[in-house]
């Protein structure tokens, strides 16, 4: 599916068809990227 492509993972096309709202989206994946900004930080340069 070519949203899922664009969004990188079917998650977010997934929890629109189950009828969640934008702000309850959001807030699933703030954990995710909370994830990937602590492990990121340890391979910064600058």
């Amino acid at each position: 599916d070519y949203f899922d492509k664009i969004m990188g993972n079917s998650e977010v096309r997934l929890a629109l068809e189950s009828g969640q709202s934008p702000e309850q989206i959001v807030n699933q994946l703030q954990a995710g990227l909370k994830e990937f900004d602590r492990l990121r930080q340890k391979y910064l340069l600058y």
